[in-house]
């Protein structure tokens, strides 16, 4: 073949290559929009355009991918109420009767999804979409960004495929756990378009995978719902935006959605976000969050709060790791990505040993990080979590690294009055519904070393001075319900949960006498469950105390000879020791060289928390 041909050839693919739609994912829409979507006062006229000559226009204003058959665009449309989609999906039973509230209207916005078709009716290039929400046309959020998500209407309610619907997979001898929208997995996904607007119109407007998630929250008609983006089959790897502002991330690989109605031990809405906000200052790996609301195919969905999604895409964008370096379980040993196997190692070696003894106890630091596991339980505990250990517990390494565990599905804490939340965590004959010795071992086993309970009490009393105060719990509930008040009228005409608005701020109380009377509950429990040696000791002070590097202590008897001072961090570390000469004085004088924190001072068997400023 001579050159000139082989060029000819080459130039006559590319161009099969260029107009294919096959290849045109993630590239610019062929259909334009005179307006961006967003959010917008008053209702205007929109005009839609076509990139590629010769073409005709169609759309559709109900979510579905439009065809030939759909509305020709004809001249600019002006939008207004007579733009809003009129399938009325709300009214689509999506979960067992029980748990379905049918509303008498939806509020609505308006969702344009176009594409050119050529003279064979052949779609030319990618769908365009664009979500208006007016304020004039009552679909104002209060304040809240928007998420929206356009997909086709089988992709969710056929009875067969449709992921929203109980459907085919249900079964009325286990409605709690069956249904279309209980199924995982790759062919559970389906493509969608999913925007996000904030204050300005800033967010994105792009391709993604849709697939349920949670627990609980499959079966009510809010379900939990992920988003995953990838560049093969949506045009886009990530999600590239700053949803949060706790983090500096401008990408995310996958981002959860939950509802308002994820549980129904309180109608706050809240619980997830109160406490990811209060764990962001301890040495836990949490989620950032966010509240929005949602519009699927133009309809209203309610108040839902956009998270991070823990998996490996998270752990890679944190902290750097390797996604095929890294092993994630659940309930201590169900493999969510990667392998179990070493944490199945290390249950059976602690089923035969004693952490009392030290050398076992440093092994397990080793294979623990202790400083994130003390923060973990602790505020696990604290929280009075309802819904934990035996469920809702995530963990992770690095391969040949430490264990650390993952704060999230936080719905059951700060949710009854009462509960013993210290029981629960060391619990091993199931008196909890969601405890268990299984769940309770690592734990059990670590309470056994003396080191590690007074790290934790010693922990817990550092934290409710400040992370855990009063006053900086009850400032993230009063955001959390000042954020969404607005909203929330919205919210109970469309789910009946809450019921009224006045029993959303009864529970926003409720909640709020928890966190006061927390600490006084939380002290009684550590009493309780740790034996160790009091805190404060009565033979001996030190002084100052905080302290800039030299401390004294006085001794209540002249007479009392220690023959050693040793000082231990939070970890159960001894990061000090000297030997002390008999002086017959009361006190004696060291100058252990400290960075700043809180310390246990130990003299016998008696020791005293110190901090060094």
């Amino acid at each position: 073949m001579s050159s000139t041909k082989r060029y000819d050839l080459w130039r006559i693919l590319f161009a099969i290559l260029i107009v294919s739609p096959i290849v045109t994912k993630g590239q610019n829409p062929t259909v334009r929009f005179s307006v961006p979507g967003g959010f917008y006062d008053n209702s205007f006229a929109l005009e839609l355009s076509s990139k590629q000559p010769g073409t005709r226009i169609f759309y559709t204003l109900n979510g579905d991918t439009p065809t030939v058959a759909s509305k020709p665009y004809t001249g600019p449309l002006y939008l207004d109420s007579c733009q809003f989609s009129t399938s009325n999906i709300y009214r689509i039973p999506n979960s067992v009767d029980a748990n379905f509230f049918l509303a008498d209207d939806a509020k609505k916005c308006i969702v344009i999804r176009a594409a050119a078709f050529d003279a064979n009716d052949s779609i030319v290039g990618p769908v365009s979409t664009n979500t208006y929400i007016i304020s004039s046309l009552d679909s104002g959020t209060h304040g809240l960004p928007v998420v929206s998500i356009a997909v086709d209407s089988v992709s969710l309610f056929d009875y067969e495929t449709g992921i929203f619907v109980p459907g085919s997979h249900f079964d009325p001898a286990d409605p709690t756990h069956t249904g279309n929208y209980y199924c995982k997995g790759d062919e559970w996904e389906r493509c969608c378009n999913v925007e996000f607007y904030e204050s300005g119109n800033r967010g994105i407007n792009q391709i993604a995978g849709l697939r349920t998630r949670g627990g609980a929250s499959r079966g009510f008609q809010q379900k939990g719902l992920k988003l995953l983006a990838r560049q093969e089959e949506y045009g886009q790897k990530y999600f590239y935006y700053r949803f949060f502002e706790d983090v500096q991330l401008a990408r995310f690989k996958r981002l959860s959605l939950k509802p308002f109605r994820c549980s129904n031990w309180v109608t706050t809405g809240g619980q997830e976000y109160i406490c990811q906000k209060i764990a962001r200052n301890l040495d836990v790996d949490g989620l950032a969050i966010r509240q929005v609301a949602l519009f699927i195919n133009g309809e209203y969905w309610g108040i839902y709060s956009l998270e991070e999604t823990p998996d490996e895409h998270y752990l890679e964008d944190h902290f750097g790791v390797d996604p095929d370096s890294c092993n994630i379980l659940k309930y201590w040993g169900v493999p969510e990505h990667g392998s179990s196997s070493s944490m199945w190692y290390l249950r059976q070696w602690l089923l035969g040993v004693s952490l009392a003894d030290s050398a076992n106890y440093e092994y397990i630091s080793t294979m623990f990080d202790i400083s994130n596991f003390i923060d973990y339980w602790l505020f696990e505990i604290f929280a009075c979590n309802v819904d934990w250990p035996a469920n809702n517990t995530m963990c992770w390494q690095e391969i040949d690294r430490e264990w650390r565990c993952i704060l999230y599905d936080l719905d059951g804490c700060f949710v009854k009055e009462n509960f013993d939340g210290f029981g629960n965590a060391v619990d091993t004959i199931g008196a909890f519904p969601a405890s268990n010795a299984n769940s309770t071992l690592y734990f059990r086993k670590l309470l056994e070393n003396e080191s590690f309970r007074q790290a934790f009490r010693a922990r817990y009393f550092e934290l409710k001075q400040d992370v855990l105060s009063y006053s900086r719990m009850h400032g993230y509930l009063q955001d959390y319900a000042d954020e969404v008040a607005g909203e929330i009228p919205s919210q109970v005409e469309r789910f009946g949960f809450p019921f009224s608005v006045e029993k959303f701020q009864s529970d926003i109380d409720f909640v709020d006498r928890i966190l006061l009377n927390s600490h006084s509950r939380m002290e009684e429990e550590i009493n309780h469950y740790l034996s160790v040696s009091d805190d404060v000791a009565t033979d001996f002070v030190c002084f100052p105390n905080p302290s800039n590097g030299e401390i004294h202590i006085r001794f209540a008897d002249s007479n009392m000879k220690p023959t050693e001072i040793e000082i231990y961090n939070t970890l159960g570390q001894k990061v000090f020791a000297t030997e002390v000469m008999s002086s017959g004085n009361d006190f004696i004088s060291i100058h252990p060289q400290l960075m700043p924190g809180l310390y246990l001072l130990k003299i016998g068997d008696q020791m005293q928390r110190i901090v060094k400023q």
